[in-house]
């Protein structure tokens, strides 16, 4: 089913004018709509739904399919929480194999060539009164930094000025002391400070130039074979503070608007719906009941005792009491376990007594309503058993009267609940046991499928069937929704 929207013109300037349908945003029938002279109101309705007994002086504009109002899915804005700008703290060993750090017990570097097999010449006074072996190996306490050149300049008879620039990003600490009265294979605490110029100043009487020069690659570690005991403070820079880019505000599409009918629970559907709103005219007979319901109706007006009338947004109206005259229909409800509920408006015209709506069959036996030969009762509900007081004498106003079966024949089971200008607070009556009814019957009581019997005069405006059971507060909705329509 579409949604449609109307533009609806009391083209009358002195009268009011009425109308029905049913809504799109909720999908509830409204009834007896009020169009003020020349007034022109916008409604947007289920396609099919509008009536009106005023067709000549009421006018529609059909603008086309529109969406329902006021139903909308809303995305909300749902904001994540997630951690962002986390601070990664990265523990970085000193003991790992890194250019920064210095390790022991190693050679010096064998991937670069050392003019080492002279010896030095000894006419030269020599302050350590030694001669200072060649032939062996200097140690070097330390890693020579990573992909590095390292150019030393060794400058005879001379202050050598190592200039060995160490581009690593740690602090290695030589504090250096060098006996000179030994052999260089002895201990050699070297400091070798990093990111900056380390001056030897050392004083080396040789008269041979000893080219140093060289690019010593140490992309490797070259043991030594002595202890150099050196700190090493790795000042190596590590990036802790690892910035994380994060989303943090995450759209998540929430509905946050459900279509729910306010007078029908998701359990309980609508399965037969005579309501003379939905007509402007008897229905004919073997029609298929207008509204919600598929069910079918058989109408027999031979003698025109029924009729239909535009008062309260229209009602079937009961004048004479012939017999033969009736309509009936709507589901088999006859066996006690399925639930039901049955809602109807009515009013006596305070002429004929006798039953109004009754099943359309012998057994089992059924009635709400009126009731009555001589003096007549008024909000009865009957099936199988009285649910409800049977002394209240008619009055001729509109009355509601609701009558559920929950199929369970237990305590409570059936229930009565009556209205006029005020919705029910309780129930009317209860009863432990569980009926039903095999169709419907209005204005007489069942003989034959030609034939009623205690026939009373009166206007109905609706019969609704659910399937199921309505609670109080659905009741008191149903009442909220039809009450101005019957005048209250």
């Amino acid at each position: 089913m579409s949604c449609r929207k109307f533009a609806v013109i009391n083209n009358d300037s002195e009268n009011k004018k009425y109308f029905n349908y049913q809504r799109c945003e909720d999908l509830i029938w409204a009834y007896q709509v009020e169009l003020e002279p020349n007034e022109i109101k916008n409604i947007w309705l289920i396609d099919g739904t509008y009536l009106t007994a005023f067709v000549n002086s009421v006018e529609i504009v059909d603008f086309g399919v529109f969406p329902p109002v006021g139903i909308t899915r809303t995305p909300t804005n749902t904001p994540t929480v997630t951690p962002t700008n986390t601070v990664t703290t990265t523990i970085t060993p000193t003991n790992t194999v890194t250019p920064t750090i210095t390790p022991t017990n190693t050679q010096t570097p064998t991937n670069t060539q050392t003019p080492t097999n002279t010896q030095t010449p000894t006419n030269t006074q020599t302050p350590t009164n030694s001669v200072t072996p060649t032939n062996s190996v200097t140690p070097t306490n330390s890693a020579t930094p990573t992909n590095t050149v390292t150019p030393t300049v060794t400058p005879t008879n001379s202050v050598t000025p190592t200039n060995t620039v160490t581009p690593t990003n740690t602090v290695t600490p030589t504090n250096t002391q060098t006996p000179t009265n030994s052999p260089t294979n002895t201990v050699t605490p070297t400091v070798t400070p990093t990111n900056s110029v380390t001056p030897t100043n050392t004083q080396t009487p040789t008269n041979t130039v000893t080219p140093t020069n060289t690019v010593t690659p140490t992309n490797t570690v070259t043991p030594t074979n002595t202890q150099t005991p050196t700190n090493t403070p790795t000042n190596t820079q590590t990036p802790t503070n690892t910035q994380t880019q994060t989303p943090t505000k995450t759209t998540t599409p929430t509905p946050t608007s459900t279509v729910t009918p306010s007078t029908t629970s998701s359990s309980v559907s609508l399965v037969y719906d005579l309501d003379a709103a939905n007509y402007s005219e008897m229905p004919a007979n073997s029609s298929t009941i207008a509204g919600t319901g598929s069910y079918t109706i058989t109408m027999t007006n031979v003698n025109s005792s029924m009729a239909w009338n535009s008062a309260n947004g229209g009602v079937f109206r009961k004048s004479t009491t012939n017999t033969s005259d009736m309509f009936y229909g709507g589901p088999n409800y006859s066996t006690a376990s399925q639930p039901w509920t049955v809602f109807m408006a009515y009013k006596w015209d305070g002429v004929a007594t006798g039953r109004l709506l009754n099943a359309n069959s012998d057994t089992p036996d059924f009635l709400m309503g009126l009731w009555g030969s001589g003096s007549l009762v008024m909000n009865i509900a009957y099936a199988n058993a009285f649910v409800g007081p049977t002394n209240t004498a008619a009055d001729t106003n509109w009355h509601f009267v609701w009558f559920t079966n929950d199929g369970l024949s237990t305590t409570n089971s059936l229930k009565s609940y009556i209205a006029t200008n005020t919705a029910p607070s309780g129930t009317n009556g209860t009863a432990n046991t569980s009926s039903g009814f095999n169709g419907l019957r209005l204005f007489g009581r069942y003989v034959n499928s030609t034939t009623s019997s205690e026939i009373v005069t009166g206007d109905v405006g609706f019969v609704k069937v659910y399937n199921g059971v309505k609670n109080l507060s659905e009741i008191q909705a149903q009442h909220a929704l039809y009450k101005t329509r019957f005048g209250y």
